[in-house]
């Protein structure tokens, strides 16, 4: 059952960098970018496409890597909290339990 999951995987891999070759090929052309006064020398348009989609990868990658730090430090105040809750509540049983004993 493994080896069959390992084949599916390297089958989708293939896939995946066929369509990039497939790609590639098809977008050969040259072409410039321009931004107001800024120019870039003529380079293929799959290198820009290429080079946009991996910055909107970082981007998106370091923005949610913020959000998931932010996440974990909130769950650990809140697991905190409940734990401090826990043991109050079990006092609050223990008391209620042998009511003789704290007075």
């Amino acid at each position: 059952m493994r080896a069959f999951g390992l084949i599916v995987y390297f089958v989708i891999i293939i896939a995946v960098v066929l369509a990039c070759v497939l790609f590639a090929t098809e977008n050969a052309n040259f072409v410039t970018l321009k931004f107001y006064k800024w120019q870039t020398s003529q380079t293929s348009m799959w290198v820009i496409i290429f080079g946009s989609f991996i910055i909107g990868y970082l981007t998106a990658t370091l923005i949610l890597s913020w959000k998931l730090i932010k996440l974990s430090m909130s769950r650990k105040k809140y697991i905190n909290s409940y734990e401090k809750l826990k043991a109050a509540v079990q006092q609050k049983m223990e008391d209620y339990k042998n009511p003789d004993e704290h007075n």
